[in-house]
């Protein structure tokens, strides 16, 4: 059984592997599935609002940025302004992902360093959903 009795304040969680990824108030922590033992930590001290994972990706993500954990290795990348929170995250069928964020629709290929706005601007997206046909389904928040 796991425990997160260290973990204060989570946001969410994604099974990785044979891992658990829980998004927190400083960072993102990763943890056994089987023995709930701590294994990494990742983004000290950012506020990670959201993650999901993509077979072997991970992407994790806060303010203004995001993380791509893979087996190759890390990188970062950045959306929106530096008070841009991001609430979700797609991955299309040509390894671009999408976030959703507090000020709008952002894109960028999973090697990319930044993304673009991609639409929406100014619109706090809080939900993505891809289809088996690779559509992606957007949910706003408000503004229908």
């Amino acid at each position: 059984m796991l425990r997160f009795s260290d973990v204060r304040e989570t946001h969410d969680i994604a099974f990785w592997g044979n891992t658990v990824a829980v998004a927190h108030m400083k960072g993102l922590g990763i943890y056994d599935k089987e023995t709930g033992r701590h294994i990494a930590d990742y983004a000290p001290g950012m506020v990670c609002w959201s993650c999901a994972t993509y077979d072997s990706l991970l992407v994790a993500g806060g303010v203004g940025r995001c993380l791509v954990i893979s087996p190759q290795g890390v990188h970062e990348i950045k959306f929106g302004s530096v008070n841009d929170i991001l609430w979700a995250t797609a991955r299309l069928p040509n390894d671009t992902l999408v976030f959703a964020t507090q000020k709008g629709l952002f894109r960028a290929h999973i090697s990319d360093s930044a993304a673009t706005l991609w639409g929406y601007k100014n619109f706090c997206i809080k939900s993505l959903f891809v289809d088996n046909a690779g559509k992606l389904w957007v949910g706003k928040y408000d503004h229908g």
